[in-house]
């Protein structure tokens, strides 16, 4: 493989690492806000305490992902940067 198609090849990494991140940080918002009033009810009784323990399921698995993405977001930044150096993207 040559430069220039390595270098093709990391700048459609970048833009797709981007679009997944996007994407996959707008569903874990909701996910994560309506898990934390689930929580908010369970605690003041107006659920059944056995949805506690589930909504604390699914609000960790929330988290686990969000930090995932944001690794990735930063791997993307430093990816980015250095295609940057290579002058193989312009600013973003």
């Amino acid at each position: 493989m040559d430069n220039e198609t390595a270098s093709e090849k990391l700048a459609d990494l970048d833009r797709e690492i981007g679009a997944l991140v996007h994407a996959i940080n707008n569903p874990m918002t909701v996910i994560t806000g309506n898990a934390q009033l689930l929580l908010e009810l369970a605690k003041s009784g107006e659920l059944d305490p056995l949805v506690e323990g589930a909504v604390t399921d699914i609000e960790a698995a929330a988290q686990t992902l969000s930090e995932l993405m944001d690794k990735l977001a930063r791997f993307r930044k430093e990816l980015e940067a250095e295609l940057q150096g290579m002058d193989i993207i312009s600013g973003s």
